[in-house]
């Protein structure tokens, strides 16, 4: 029985938050952390949250996690990652893809597009980014 590509698309989101969960990372976290990696750069906790689509404490509240865990710090150009925080970012994107490749290569198909291995961390997006 072939799947229809919103069971494949559920698939994947299901397996992006399991292993998010086996990795006791914090979604919220996760949102963030790319936010940041998409920036290019420092950010605002404003421009975070906007484009995390979380509210401004929940915002502050993740990035002292992150923070805590020394994946990222405030600057006087604002918000960034930290070296440790990119290297981490990149090896949960591997491992991550080396666990849903199949899923969204099948699911990419359906929609007439390639998956891309080397889209991740560093890919761009609408991140406010400090002055």
């Amino acid at each position: 029985m072939k799947r229809s590509t919103r069971e494949k698309l559920r698939l994947v989101l299901f397996e992006f938050l399991r292993f998010a969960n086996e990795q006791k990372l914090n979604t919220n976290d996760i949102v963030l952390y790319q936010c940041l990696a998409m920036a290019d750069g420092a950010a605002s906790l404003r421009g975070l949250a906007l484009a995390s689509a979380l509210p401004v404490e929940t915002a502050r509240r993740s990035l002292g996690r992150l923070a805590a865990k020394g994946l990222v710090e405030r600057t006087e150009a604002g918000i960034r990652l930290t070296e440790a925080g990119r290297r981490l970012g990149d090896e949960i994107y591997l491992l991550l893809w080396d666990r849903l490749e199949g899923r969204l290569r099948s699911l990419c198909a359906d929609l007439g597009e390639e998956a891309d291995s080397d889209a991740g961390p560093g890919s761009s997006g609408p991140v406010e980014r400090t002055r």
